[in-house]
């Protein structure tokens, strides 16, 4: 996410049962959210943050966007074996898939040549 100054924005929100999600911070990352070093510290220090006011082992994932730099973020967690499930946002997901089916050859195919309905009734 950017603002209108066009800085990189991580909102952070916690979600649990039997409660509406909750706004924690927003943290403008600028040129550091390039490195997954940052990233890592920065999904970290908010992991740490969260037990330390819920308790131990009560932050289950992180679901983030798609980026590149957070597949890495989540591979240095789990070697901290904080037991952290790491998830790609599925809006984001599905948005990117939607977007690949119309280039697939298939696809290319059956869209070129529609057939004639008729109509039974």
């Amino acid at each position: 996410m950017a603002n209108t100054h066009r800085k990189k924005l991580i909102n952070v929100v916690a979600v649990a049962p039997n409660m509406d999600p909750m706004y924690l911070k927003t943290t403008a990352t600028g040129v550091e959210s390039q490195a997954a070093g940052f990233m890592t510290r920065l999904f970290g220090n908010d992991i740490d943050v969260l037990e330390n006011n819920l308790g131990p082992d009560k932050v289950a994932a992180i679901i983030t966007g798609s980026a590149a730099i957070t597949d890495k973020a989540w591979r240095i967690l789990k070697k901290k074996s904080r037991g952290v499930l790491c998830n790609g946002c599925a809006a984001i997901t599905l948005n990117l898939l939607l977007q690949d089916v119309p280039k697939l050859e298939v696809v290319k195919q059956k869209v070129s040549r529609p057939r004639r309905y008729r109509r039974i009734s």
